[in-house]
């Protein structure tokens, strides 16, 4: 599973974070849509599912893998 560094606070209107790399970036990567990924922010870290949408990258969060880190 793939860490990508991201504002866990930068969310879209149905609660999805935003990532902060392009879809180009991501295909780079070698992250594609419905991958798993782990977001980690300042103190957070949750376990996501990567969306592609028109404009912009999304991870669906899945909250019960959310922990706090020091």
């Amino acid at each position: 599973m793939r860490t990508i560094e991201a504002n866990l606070d930068d969310r879209t209107l149905d609660h999805c974070i935003r990532i902060p790399l392009t879809i180009h970036r991501l295909g780079e990567l070698c992250i594609r849509a419905g991958d798993r990924v782990r977001l980690t922010g300042e103190d957070m870290e949750v376990e996501a599912k990567v969306e592609f949408r028109a404009s912009e990258a999304v991870a669906v969060p899945t909250w019960s893998t959310l922990v706090y880190v020091d």
